[in-house]
Order: C-alpha cells, then structure tokens, then sequence
C-alpha cells in the first residue's frame, strides 16, 4: 500500500495568500539563509503582520518544513512534465531517475543553504528528510507511474523508496567512485541498475 502523503497542510489546500507568505520566506531563506530569517522578516517581506503568518503557516520551523515540501514538490512537477512525454514506462524510469538527480543538484535553495548555513540544511535533507522521502514515493507512484500495476503494491512502494533514497544519496555526495555527472551518465546508470529495481 502507498504510504499516506505527510505533506504540511498549506501545500495540500494551498490559496494566492499563503503562497505569497511561502515566496516570501523563499526569498528570505535564499538570501539571509533560514537562521537569521524570522516571522517578522517574513511578514514584513510579504506586506502582512506577523499573527497572519502564524495563523496561516504557524511557527517558524512549520514554514520552512512548508516551503522546502513545496520546493521538493515543484521539483517532482517539473520531473513529470519531462517524463510524462515518455511511453515506454522503463523508460520514464529512466528519466525520472535522472531529472530528480539534476534537478536538486541544480536547485538555487538548496544549494545556497548547504552552502551558507549547513547545520540548519543538511539535516532537513539528511536525517530529518522522512516527510521529503514520502512526498517522493507518493509521487512517483502515483504521479509518475500509474501504468505500473504489481500484485503487491507495497512490493513497488519499497522498490520507488530504495530509488528516493539512491537520489538523496547522490544529491548529498555527487562524486566517488563511478562518475555521474553528466546526464548521459546518469540515464546509462539508471537504464543498467535502476529500472530493475522500479520494474522487477
């Protein structure tokens, strides 16, 4: 069975308000890094007083778990506008792999706060990345591949999460010892040892 989606309230029913609040924490978050960055710097940004950011996306770190789960999730829905032109599902498998793996290594949010303030990032994409990992599975298995049907569902669910935590792996560590840099890399890797894993 699918894992249910851990996904923070605001993305799942999210309005114009509060995804103005979210861009201004994003920019926040991108430019001063999430330490120095408070509700009030957030409200400020976004026009509004601090009770509405409370009120709409509650204490601080509720808003940068909300912003980085939307950041993931924009990072899927570009995933799938790539792989949704692909029919052959091994394929797509492929293709999914591989936009994951650069799309997050090319992310500007990510790659600035792994780079100005690592002990408030890394954690939320290490450790502390359990609700990211079953926004990936959902996604993938819901989104991204519909067309695989198992007789064992939770068979596919371990299959798609061993493959979210191969992406966060190489996300985290880009280089040891087989070179995967390139995306003509990335696609034989994948088509080799990665769509086994998805289809069986």
């Amino acid at each position: 069975m699918t894992p249910s989606l851990t996904l923070p309230v605001q993305l799942q029913a999210s309005d114009p308000a509060t995804a103005e609040l979210l861009d201004a924490a994003l920019e926040l978050f991108a430019t001063l890094g999430i330490k120095k960055t408070t509700i009030e710097d957030i409200a400020r940004q976004a026009g509004v007083d601090r009770v509405t950011v409370y009120r709409r996306l509650g204490a601080k770190g509720d808003v940068v778990d909300t912003v980085l789960a939307r950041e993931a999730q924009r990072v899927f829905e570009r995933v799938a506008a790539s792989a949704g032109k692909t029919a052959d599902v091994e394929e797509r498998v492929a293709v999914i792999f591989t936009g994951l793996v650069r799309d997050l290594r090319g992310h500007a949010l990510f790659n600035k706060l792994m780079a100005i303030e690592p002990d408030t990032a890394f954690p939320k994409v290490s450790s502390g990345a359990a609700d990211l990992l079953r926004l990936a599975v959902h996604f993938a298995t819901t989104i991204l591949l519909p067309d695989l049907k198992p007789d064992d569902p939770e068979d596919l669910t371990a299959r798609v999460e061993i493959v979210a935590r191969l992406v966060q792996s190489l996300f985290l560590t880009p280089d040891a010892v087989v070179p995967l840099n390139s995306r003509a890399q990335l696609m034989a890797f994948a088509r080799t040892y990665v769509v086994p894993i998805v289809t069986g």
